[in-house]
């Protein structure tokens, strides 16, 4: 179906199609609690094994947040003990970087061990596990079950093929709802040690089919990624060291900030949030199991340096985040995943030059294609330049479109996104054909 939109005497056309996708909340998109589930809390951080008080004050902040949120397990993502590991069973280590440090949460931690780990006695660590109320890493890689969440716990200092096989197993024959494995070393990372080649080739292809969540560490900062397939990707490794890190490609959030991250399983999602040493909430997001009902499919991915920003294969963007009621600049968009896939290798790109108006819409130029990326000016203000336009196999629908505005919304950064759970975005309305603000978006 097509509409004839009028913009200050001028007439514009605009086309709408079937969009089958999810929604988000305009003021937040975190999903509320499963009324009667059981939710379980992880605390996850890794590269601690400092002893300085650096190590010290992150693991104060973790102790007052888990006071006031809950936390009922934690997660250890290796170097557990700087430089080179422990020396035997005994090592006064042990009492100095862990009981201390983390003692006072009093609740189990499953460890994985790091490369600077791997420099000693490795079986003292797991020998440790007898010795300690807290302390869990009963081999070198293995896996627990815990409520609805399977842990799957790897060796990354050397995946081999047993290593292999063995998650293979485990992700194929495991009924849990969350399926979260974690190493030391990242699958992707834009810190200073970049991907991990191994994994990238002989683990990720598994997580993508099988898994829900990869944990690590290994880079000295905070990242939160999504793969190709859409799998996120947690890096927790500031928990006593930083080095610089960057957005990239697959970024959703990079930050080189002391801190860590806690996770909240529920049913069917589960929310994230990154602290910093002083306890502030640096980062906050939600995914939907994988696999699940693509109506609980949306996550928020902000605009990096680049000019140009998309969602993932096979996502569509549900609504933008901006950053200024009055000029609307853009600061990032929804992605929904979990649909029926697109096609993509057929790419429109949709410039908003050349409008005249104050106000006008442009949209895709089919009929059976969805929004899923953005183009933006080189000013620092983020005004859209135009978007990117995939086909979809879905057929159109009769349902009609409407407009969702920005007006009313007085705070400094604020959310915009679809009513419904079946809509997704098909064009834009802009405010001024020199600036290109956005004042709000078509949902269909």
């Amino acid at each position: 179906m097509i509409l004839l939109t009028k913009s200050k005497g001028n007439f514009f056309a605009f086309v709408f199609f079937l969009t089958n996708f999810p929604s988000c909340a305009s003021l937040g998109i975190l999903n509320a609690q499963e009324s009667g589930y059981k939710t379980l809390k992880i605390i996850t951080f890794g590269d601690s094994g400092t002893g300085t008080e650096t190590q010290m004050t992150v693991a104060r902040s973790m102790r007052r947040i888990c006071a006031k949120f809950g936390c009922e397990v934690g997660v250890m993502l290796g170097d557990n003990f700087y430089e080179n590991g422990v020396g035997h069973v005994d090592d006064k280590q042990f009492l100095d970087k862990f009981e201390g440090p983390y003692g006072p949460l009093q609740i189990p931690f499953y460890v994985v061990l790091g490369n600077h780990d791997d420099r000693g006695d490795t079986q003292a660590q797991i020998e440790y596990t007898q010795r300690s109320r807290w302390w869990k890493m009963p081999a070198r890689y293995y896996d627990v079950i815990i409520g609805d969440v399977h842990l799957i716990a790897l060796d990354t200092n050397d995946f081999d093929q047993n290593q292999q096989r063995f998650v293979a197993d485990k992700l194929k024959s495991s009924s849990a709802r969350w399926k979260v494995v974690f190493g030391h070393h990242p699958i992707h990372s834009y810190g200073s040690h970049g991907d991990t080649g191994s994994l990238v080739d002989k683990l990720l292809s598994l997580l993508c089919e099988h898994g829900s969540l990869y944990l690590s560490g290994h880079d000295h900062d905070l990242q939160v990624m999504q793969s190709d397939c859409g799998l996120p990707l947690i890096v927790s490794g500031a928990a006593a060291k930083l080095r610089s890190t960057k957005m990239g490609k697959r970024s959703l959030f990079a930050q080189s900030t002391y801190g860590y991250t806690v996770l909240e399983f529920k049913k069917d999602s589960f929310d994230m949030f990154i602290h910093s040493s002083d306890d502030s909430l640096l980062y906050q997001n939600s995914f939907a199991r994988r696999g699940n009902d693509p109506n609980h499919s949306t996550y928020y991915k902000p605009i990096a340096s680049s000019l140009e920003a998309s969602c993932n294969p096979g996502e569509a963007i549900n609504g933008f985040k901006y950053k200024n009621s009055g000029d609307d600049h853009v600061l990032g968009m929804f992605c929904q995943q979990s649909f029926n896939e697109a096609d993509i290798r057929h790419k429109d790109y949709v410039a908003v030059a050349n409008l005249f108006g104050f106000e006008y819409d442009v949209s895709c130029p089919h009929d059976n294609q969805i929004v899923i990326g953005a183009r933006y000016n080189p000013s620092g203000d983020e005004h859209l330049e135009g978007f990117y336009c995939v086909d979809r196999t879905a057929p159109p629908t009769n349902k009609k479109p409407y407009f969702q505005s920005l007006k009313g919304i007085q705070d400094l950064e604020f959310d915009i996104s679809c009513k419904f759970n079946t809509e997704s975005v098909v064009g834009v309305r802009f405010d001024d054909w020199s600036d290109k603000h956005i004042e709000g978006v078509y949902c269909q």
